[in-house]
């Protein structure tokens, strides 16, 4: 038997997936491991996953699960870099280095001399501060990758958007901590905040519901979500002010859509953004590119790059941390995580 179809049918996941985390090298067969998923597995063969393929338990549930938990998990000071820190501006196209390889942000505004712990730091405060114990907004969920692990990192719930439906991953549908929010446009979302963040506003008093004699119903659309908005025993425990920003922390790995052109709307959303940017969605169609797809113009990616980060500043951001991501894109476009403050 392949060892992909192998994978597939012990552990019930798509031949896809099995493919995936073959070429990942998730696999071993008898301790050796193995990265061709149509080698020939055999009865007396023992074929096991290494414990990169889990989270909190479960096997990644996509691609997006693994960009994010390596990004949290690991100190990477050749690929990231903060390039601003309370308003001390660090001229961005001066000291963004373009590299034919990754990307590096060297030379920037120098916070501490110890620069991989001040990364730690971030990543730390992201972790505790950001996610754990919070109501997160995960923009563009799709099946639910961010959402997992938004999840295994401690978050109280995740509220888990997309502008497509059925895609979210089945455990998660069924898990009391996720709200669904399917068919709805980020900038829809914006757009008519005062009714939408109103009712959404009502998922963050659950931040105290360990005080409350409250048990949550499940919530599969976005209808039933704003009912709670008018449920007594939800309101009448609140003491929070009305805020335009709700969410303390949201995260957004969108496709086939720039960032720029929902950034005003993640803006009015939270105070603290974490993005997945994609350059194959952000340089344009004239961009050269590979037969897969891949964006090889490497100078487009870094001015679209810069673009971004510039707007971000137009905006605000008191902090802008930049780091290539260690799983590339599906098609094998580098991409890069951005985490901004304002």
């Amino acid at each position: 038997m392949r060892l992909d179809q192998y994978i597939a049918t012990t552990y019930k996941c798509s031949r896809h997936k099995a493919h995936d985390m073959i070429t990942e090298s998730f696999v071993y067969v008898n301790n050796q491991k193995t990265t061709k998923p149509a080698y020939c597995v055999t009865k007396t063969d023992v074929v096991t996953l290494t414990q990169e393929a889990f989270i909190a338990g479960e096997l990644y549930y996509s691609r997006a699960a693994l960009k994010l938990q390596r990004f949290l998990d690991t100190i990477s000071n050749s690929s990231g870099k903060i390039i601003k820190y309370n308003n001390k501006q660090s001229h961005i196209t001066a000291n963004i280095h373009y590299q034919l390889q990754p990307y590096t942000i060297s030379e920037c505004h120098t916070i501490h001399q110890n620069h991989s712990k001040e990364i730690a730091n971030i990543k730390q405060y992201i972790t505790d501060n950001l996610i754990a114990n919070q109501i997160v907004l995960d923009v563009g969920a799709s099946s639910g990758g961010f959402t997992q692990v938004l999840l295994a990192k401690g978050a109280h719930s995740v509220i888990a958007q997309d502008v497509g439906s059925m895609q979210l991953n089945k455990n998660l549908k069924e898990n009391m901590r996720v709200f669904s929010l399917e068919n709805l446009d980020i900038r829809d979302l914006s757009s008519h905040k005062r009714f939408w963040l109103e009712s959404l506003l009502t998922i963050s008093l659950l931040r105290d519901s360990r005080d409350c004699d409250i048990k949550l119903p499940r919530f599969q659309s976005l209808q039933n979500l704003c009912a709670i908005h008018n449920a007594r025993h939800i309101t009448s425990n609140s003491q929070q002010p009305y805020t335009t920003k709700p969410f303390i922390m949201l995260t957004c790995d969108v496709s086939f859509i720039s960032l720029r052109n929902i950034l005003d709307s993640l803006y009015s959303l939270s105070n603290h953004l974490l993005l997945l940017f994609k350059p194959q969605f952000e340089v344009g169609r004239l961009a050269q590119r590979d037969k897969k797809g891949v964006v090889t113009d490497k100078i487009a990616i870094k001015e679209s790059l810069l673009s971004i980060l510039s707007l971000l500043e137009n905006y605000g951001a008191t902090l802008l941390y930049v780091e290539q991501s260690q799983v590339k894109g599906k098609a094998g476009n580098e991409e890069f995580f951005i985490f901004c403050q304002f």
